[in-house]
């Protein structure tokens, strides 16, 4: 793995990369550590000292970006309706994209929401230099944004380095269930490739084409429904394919992947307003997923179940 230079106390960082690397620099028998000086410095589990690495190997190289998405007008919809549902104080985590970026770029000051995410993005430098997220109403971790990873431009990785207020931890931490169920109201708020009328989600495939993996998604949403106050909201546009394609629709495609069971959904948000499902009927929710779905598509839609 690549690390930053040696800090003042001693010890190398991980730098953008906690998680599972973390917990593999603990137990694997050999460790060869690349020392980046593009590398920040970031607090928490990623720390380790000298002994923990059996090579060090000097280097420089640009350490890869992703580029920041820029919300359009549907985006910006669909973050004014996933704003009116948060609860003051809630601990929020954030997938990434265009939706995530216009949701906390609305988020309200004097609120205090706190971060407790698998990733974080160049958004969230915004609203915690802002005041919009504080952290310190959360119930562990009070004043600190917690994540696993660190992905955008060199924009963040300025941000992150050696900054208190951002700490990485193990996977087990930032995405285990007995952590994230003490979190206040968490708000696990993610996105997906289709939402069927039953509540079922799948955000990782296209039919039995596989487009990514589930991430933290399903680790989340359950976790929202054990901490008190918590939410889950799948937040998305309601087509895909420049309007083509329907992104609510009666079953998921046959061989896509279920990365949300129906009895973990909760709310869907779009451009069109919001359904809640918890709690109600399949007819119920297929009328309400309905409702927020394209106008162009809700014929098609009619449950005859």
């Amino acid at each position: 793995m690549q690390v930053s230079p040696q800090g003042p106390e001693g010890r190398f960082s991980l730098g953008l990369s906690g998680g599972a690397t973390i917990d593999m620099v603990r137990t694997t028998p050999l460790v060869i550590a690349q020392v980046n000086a593009q590398v920040p410095y970031t607090f928490g589990a990623s720390e380790f000292p000298r002994d923990a690495f059996d090579f060090l190997v000097e280097i420089e190289t640009p350490v890869v970006e992703s580029q920041r998405s820029e919300p359009g007008a549907t985006a910006e919809r669909v973050a004014e309706h996933v704003v009116e549902l948060l609860t003051p104080g809630a601990t929020l985590q954030f997938g990434i994209g265009a939706v995530p970026e216009a949701i906390m770029a609305r988020l309200p000051q004097g609120l205090d929401f706190g971060i407790h995410s698998g990733l974080i993005s160049d958004g969230v430098i915004d609203v915690v230099e802002s005041g919009a997220v504080t952290n310190i109403r959360k119930t562990d971790d009070a004043g600190v944004v917690v994540c696993a990873e660190v992905a955008g431009t060199r924009r963040i990785y300025d941000w992150v380095h050696r900054n208190p207020r951002v700490r990485l931890a193990p996977g087990r931490y930032t995405h285990g269930l007995p952590v994230l169920s003490r979190c206040f109201a968490l708000t696990a708020i993610n996105s997906a490739i289709q939402v069927s009328l039953d509540g079922v989600t799948n955000a990782e495939s296209i039919g039995d084409r596989l487009l990514s993996g589930p991430g933290g998604q399903p680790d989340f949403v359950e976790a929202s429904v054990w901490s008190p106050g918590g939410i889950g909201i799948i937040a998305m546009p309601s087509t895909a394919a420049r309007g083509k394609i329907s992104r609510i629709v009666r079953q998921i495609d046959p061989g896509a992947t279920v990365t949300v069971p129906r009895h973990l959904a909760d709310h869907v948000v779009t451009e069109f307003g919001v359904a809640q499902l918890k709690g109600r009927t399949i007819a119920q929710r297929g009328a309400a997923l309905r409702s927020i779905s394209h106008p162009d598509f809700q014929a098609a839609m009619v449950d005859e179940r």
